[in-house]
C-alpha cells in the first residue's frame, strides 16, 4: 500500500517491511482506503488547485467533511473516508487528525443531521417458524423448499450475512461465500446432532485465524438448522464440492432469487417486507442472544462483528447447547 506524502519513509523500507505493512489490513480495507485517498485528492485539487501533501490540517479535514456532506455522502461513508485519511496520516508518522475535538464534533453533526432510524426488525425464533411454514406454500419445488429452509435457519443460528450464502451475479467472485467444505455435519445413530461451520473469510477479517461455530440440534424441529441442513445436503449431494447453497450443483444461489423467496414467505406470513430484510436474521440472532444473557463479546465473536458494532442490532433492553422453545 502506498500513500502520497513523504517519499523518504517509503524509500527507507525494505520490501519485506512494505509487505508486512500491506498485510496489516484486509484487501477490502485497502480498497476502501484507496478510494478515500482518491476522494480527498479530488477535494484538494478542487478547493486549493494543487495536489495535497501530508500532514493534513484540521481546517482542511473539516472542510473535506463538509464537502462530502454536500455531495450527499452517508455518515458511514464519510467515517470510512476519514479512517482512510487517518490511516495514511499515521503511516507517515503524524498524529491522528480524527482525535481532534473539532473534527469529532463536526462528524457528530453529520450523524445528527443525517440520522434516520433503522426500521429493520429482527426475525425472532417465532417468526422463523412462520417462515419455515410459509415456504411449504411459496417455494415452487421440493428442492427449493428444503434449500430455503436450510438457508433461513442457518442464517439465524449462524448470524449469516447474505453475501455469505448468495452471490450478486452467477460468476461474481466472492471469497466470503460459504462452500460445502466449510460445513461438517455430525450424527449419532444416523440422526444429526450438531454441526460445525468454519469461516475462513468474512467481512472485516484481516488475520489468518478462522472462526468455527458449533451449532447444536434444537428440540424445536421446525427451526432446527442441523435438521434442515441435513435434509438439504441429502438432496444436494453430500459429496459434491462448490458453493454450500446452489440449485445446479455449481453456481451459487443468486441474491435476487433469495430475496424474492424471502419476501414471498414474509408476505404469506402477513409480515411487512419493508421492515423485514435478509439482514433481519442476523439482527434477530443478536437480539435473541442478548435476551438470553449471552455476553456481548461472545455475541460479537459468534456474529463476526468488528469491535462493538453488534450493539447497533440489539433491539431490546452459537447458542452453545441452548434450546430455544416456541
Amino acid at each position: 500500500m502506498s500513500y502520497q506524502g513523504s517519499t523518504t519513509l517509503a524509500a527507507s523500507l525494505t520490501s519485506t517491511a512494505r509487505q508486512l505493512i500491506a498485510a496489516s489490513v484486509s484487501e477490502n480495507t485497502h480498497l476502501a482506503y484507496s478510494t478515500a485517498m482518491n476522494s480527498y485528492k479530488r477535494f484538494h485539487l478542487q478547493m486549493f488547485g494543487s495536489e495535497f501533501k501530508f500532514p493534513l490540517t484540521v481546517a482542511k479535514v473539516v472542510n473535506y467533511i463538509a464537502w462530502l456532506y454536500d455531495q450527499k455522502k452517508s455518515p458511514n461513508t464519510i467515517s470510512t473516508y476519514l479512517a482512510g485519511l487517518a490511516h495514511g496520516q499515521k503511516m507517515q508518522g503524524y498524529a491522528d487528525p480524527l482525535q481532534c475535538f473539532l473534527i469529532k464534533n463536526v462528524l457528530k453533526g453529520v450523524y445528527n443531521l443525517s440520522a434516520s432510524p433503522d426500521v429493520r426488525l429482527p426475525i425472532t425464533p417465532a417468526i422463523l417458524k412462520k417462515l419455515m411454514i410459509s415456504l411449504c406454500h411459496t417455494a415452487p419445488h421440493r428442492f427449493d423448499q428444503y434449500m430455503l429452509k436450510a438457508m433461513f435457519s442457518l442464517s439465524f443460528f449462524a448470524f449469516l450475512r447474505v453475501g455469505e450464502i448468495t452471490s450478486k451475479s452467477p460468476h461474481c467472485r466472492n471469497k466470503n461465500l460459504l462452500q460445502v467444505s466449510n460445513l461438517c455435519l455430525e450424527k449419532t445413530h444416523k440422526k444429526p446432532q450438531h454441526m460445525s461451520l468454519t469461516f475462513h473469510n468474512f467481512k472485516h477479517h484481516i488475520s489468518q485465524k478462522l472462526i468455527e461455530l458449533y451449532i447444536t440440534a434444537q428440540t424445536c424441529k421446525s427451526i432446527c438448522p442441523v435438521r434442515a441442513m441435513s435434509k438439504y445436503m441429502k438432496l444436494r449431494n453430500n459429496g459434491a464440492c462448490g458453493p454450500l447453497f446452489t440449485m445446479d450443483g455449481s453456481l451459487p444461489v443468486s441474491q435476487a432469487f433469495y430475496i424474492t423467496q424471502l419476501n414471498q414467505a414474509l408476505s404469506f406470513a402477513s409480515l411487512n417486507t419493508s421492515h423485514y430484510k435478509s439482514h433481519s436474521f442476523r439482527i434477530g440472532a443478536a437480539t435473541t442472544a442478548f435476551q438470553c444473557n449471552i455476553p456481548e463479546d461472545h455475541i460479537g465473536l459468534m456474529g463476526r462483528w468488528r469491535s462493538d458494532a453488534v450493539k447497533r442490532y440489539f433491539r431490546i433492553s452459537v447458542f452453545d447447547g441452548m434450546q430455544i422453545n416456541i
